[in-house]
């Protein structure tokens, strides 16, 4: 089956269900998108889904985790029997058990989490450019596996009581790099350096990325705290002793880190 011939139903309309709406689409996925609040090109009316839901291929609900079960009941209100179709839900915690109900009108359930940051809802990202965590039960994963095959999805299985150590390495990747980074912008602006902070950060920044990707990310790392340089840690501290106490604490618990895993 091409790609052009499957069609894909997103509900929810954040910025996880926009991004992957439009990088489907323009992928070649017949994609559609619901919401109650939206009305416009792409979206379709419930009355619509429920006519037409044996159509669809695959259906993610991307919708917040506290929102998860009120969507499945909607479904489960409205949605006549189908015919094994697929459904699965982006959270990177919850399990994808919460969607056993729609497995009595015929549903094979799963959830599928993008280890993506969704900023914003874009346009321009490739389906290439996004891996997935994927949990379901063991007697679905041949043909959850087989559609993510024909769609392009590149994904991993993950035993569902393994989600959450997924979800904080995600946490570690996007959210806390994003935050030590604002933090070594504001740094700089106090060394001194006010008009080209970011492409001061962005050099160093893509030259470690480098340096991750062609020599391995497990032992690819430099700096005081792994040299056990003394005097420059004791000046570091001292500076941010008196500047930021939060700071502090951070900086000695990352360095006792480093100490602890590279021996």
């Amino acid at each position: 089956m091409k790609r052009d011939n499957l069609k894909v139903l997103i509900y929810g309309a954040g910025r996880v269900g926009g991004t992957l709406y439009y990088t489907l689409k323009g992928c070649g996925i017949k994609a559609f998108r619901y919401s109650r609040n939206r009305r416009g090109l792409g979206y379709l009316s419930l009355r619509k889904i429920v006519d037409t839901i044996d159509s669809f291929d695959l259906i993610i609900l991307s919708v917040p985790d506290s929102n998860i079960e009120a969507a499945v009941r909607e479904f489960y209100r409205h949605i006549p029997l189908v015919s094994n179709r697929v459904i699965l839900h982006t959270s990177g915690t919850m399990s994808y058990r919460i969607l056993e109900p729609l497995m009595k009108k015929g549903f094979i359930i799963g959830s599928l989490h993008p280890y993506f940051s969704f900023f914003e809802i874009r346009r321009d990202v490739h389906l290439e450019d996004i891996r997935f965590g994927l949990s379901c039960n063991k007697g679905s994963f041949e043909s959850i596996g087989d559609l993510l095959d024909r769609i392009g999805i590149d994904y991993e299985f993950i035993d569902d009581d393994k989600k959450v150590p997924y979800h904080i390495s995600a946490v570690f990747v996007s959210n806390f790099t994003a935050l030590l980074l604002r933090m070594a912008y504001e740094l700089l602006g106090i060394s001194g350096i006010k008009k080209n902070r970011e492409e001061y950060i962005f050099s160093l920044l893509n030259s470690t990325l480098h340096n991750l990707r062609y020599y391995g990310i497990r032992d690819t790392i430099t700096g005081p705290a792994i040299r056990r340089d003394k005097r420059v840690l004791d000046v570091h501290k001292k500076f941010l002793s008196e500047y930021n106490p939060m700071y502090l604490n951070i900086y000695q618990i990352i360095s006792r880190i480093i100490q602890s895993i590279y021996k």
